[in-house]
């Protein structure tokens, strides 16, 4: 059985294991990136982690891309439910995350670098 912990007041470590089944995680990455999403609860309310790290295998399984941050913890895909909730979510996570990714269903964001970027992930 995988060890699960509390890292931050509101979320816990194996929110962040890759969920191919592998259970791999950074765990100081892991509580890095939790630390920021705590600001982002604030604004917004509590947060699903779709997924969090990521192994190799399981990245290239859903198609990530081979410099994902997700392959070193470094990065949170947030679901999201409508337009409105989408926005609602972007505004908080700006307190906190200046690499943000945007997708019709998810809403990605890591501490990675460079810093200052935006994507989308549609067509």
């Amino acid at each position: 059985m995988l060890q699960d912990k509390q890292i931050t007041q509101h979320f816990r470590l194996s929110e962040f294991r890759c969920k191919c089944g592998c259970g791999g995680v950074n765990e100081a990455a892991a509580t890095a990136l939790a630390l920021a999403l705590e600001n982002t609860r604030l604004h917004y309310g509590p947060i699903l982690i779709a997924s969090g790290f990521r192994c190799p295998a399981h990245n290239a399984a859903v198609g990530g891309k081979p410099g994902s941050m997700h392959l070193l913890g470094l990065a949170a895909d947030i679901p999201v439910y409508s337009d409105s909730d989408r926005y609602r979510l972007l505004d908080a996570l700006l307190y906190s995350f200046d690499r943000i990714g945007i997708g019709k269903f998810i809403v990605h964001a890591d501490i990675g670098a460079p810093h200052g970027v935006a994507w989308t992930y549609y067509p």
